[in-house]
């Protein structure tokens, strides 16, 4: 449990009727495992259409919020690309239906190879393990970018065959990065196609962004988000449905790290912390501080940060929408993120970050 028991305080012993909620599915933490979608139908049928089309494109861009399946889709479309599309018969010589959408069956072979990340054909960019700090690093290196022209320059493993190469966390490339790209899709050989995902368009040079298909990835609505997460976590109850998409924003990759039982414990904390500010009851913070500081609690606090920053961000439209002044708002959400900054860094304590927030909190205008 998060928060212990044995507490002098039962304000921390949040029962949440949900201990034995079914454990998340595997392809929830890999998009290659991914077989099947459950939104983004609209985008799946234009993809489907321009990559069938008389001249399929080159280069795509997808755009848009972290947690909307852009990763998921990008590895779709190159299941789709990979598989041997050959005029095959079927049982009794009837030609084979044509393919109506992007699914490959997970029973494909090129399914396990692309789910493997063996496929000779498929190359995928990613920001590098640091091996001190043992996180990603802050950037795709340009040393990364290289590798593409020697795998284009291969022939693909069957003839007339697709080669793809999927570049994740684009917006972190570098301005060498990106140059070291644009040479790429400036004449990019024939059968190949390069699928940057980004979560910020603005990063990319306008020089890359006219040479490719930028595909934008709407947040969810509400209904598919929900059932998502019923399908998911089926004993889910409804108050904590409505907690984890409430801050989820749309984005099934955060609502499903929310959906976690440690999660909606610490969510359901919050909330009811949340309902009495700008009153801020300080044993409590310094309790949920001390559980949050830890190094095992890092999935947490990131959790924690996003429902603060969730919180104030909801003020600031609100301030902007009935003509108030919004800037002790954004004041107090500079204090927050750069708190949590820090902490990442290893600069700051991590239970600072907690203490500081609610700090900033604090100073909050009591109503608008």
């Amino acid at each position: 449990m998060l928060f212990d028991a044995e507490d002098d305080d039962d304000f921390f012993e949040v029962a949440n009727g949900n201990d034995d909620v079914a454990p998340v599915k595997p392809h929830f933490k890999d998009p290659r495992l991914a077989s099947t979608i459950i939104s983004q139908l609209d985008i799946e049928k234009k993809l489907f259409d321009l990559l069938t089309g008389d001249r399929p494109p080159q280069g795509l861009v997808f755009t848009g919020s972290m947690g909307v399946g852009k990763a998921t889709m990008a590895f779709r479309v190159a299941r789709f690309l990979l598989q041997q599309h050959e005029d095959t018969m079927g049982l009794f010589g009837e030609p084979e239906p044509r393919a109506q959408n992007l699914s490959v069956l997970e029973t494909d072979p090129v399914f396990h190879l692309v789910a493997s990340g063996g496929h000779p054909d498929l190359l995928t960019i990613e920001r590098q393990i640091d091996e001190k700090s043992d996180r990603r690093k802050a950037s795709l290196s340009v040393e990364e970018l290289r590798k593409i022209t020697p795998f284009l320059r291969k022939t693909a493993s069957y003839e007339q065959g697709w080669r793809v190469v999927i570049i994740d966390d684009a917006d972190t490339m570098t301005r060498s990065s990106q140059n070291a790209l644009l040479k790429i899709l400036e004449e990019p050989p024939p059968k190949t196609l390069l699928i940057l995902i980004t979560h910020r368009l603005s990063s990319l040079l306008p020089t890359i962004l006219s040479r490719v298909n930028v595909i934008n990835f709407p947040a969810l609505a509400d209904n598919e988000l929900k059932a998502a997460l019923k399908l998911h976590y089926p004993q889910i109850v409804e108050k904590d449905l409505a907690n984890v998409m409430k801050i989820a924003e749309g984005s099934l990759g955060r609502a499903i790290t929310y959906a976690k039982a440690d999660q909606l414990e610490l969510i359901a904390v919050l909330s009811m912390i949340f309902e009495v500010l700008p009153v801020v009851q300080w044993t409590k913070i310094q309790a949920l501080a001390a559980q949050l500081g830890t190094k095992e609690s890092e999935d947490l606090l990131k959790t924690f940060h996003e429902f603060v920053v969730n919180f104030v961000q909801n003020y600031v439209r609100h301030a902007m929408v009935n003509g108030c002044d919004p800037e002790p708002y954004f004041a107090c959400l500079t204090v927050i993120n750069e708190g949590m900054a820090k902490a990442q860094l290893g600069n700051l304590d991590k239970k600072l970050v907690v203490l500081g927030a609610f700090d900033a909190l604090s100073k909050l205008p009591a109503a608008l």
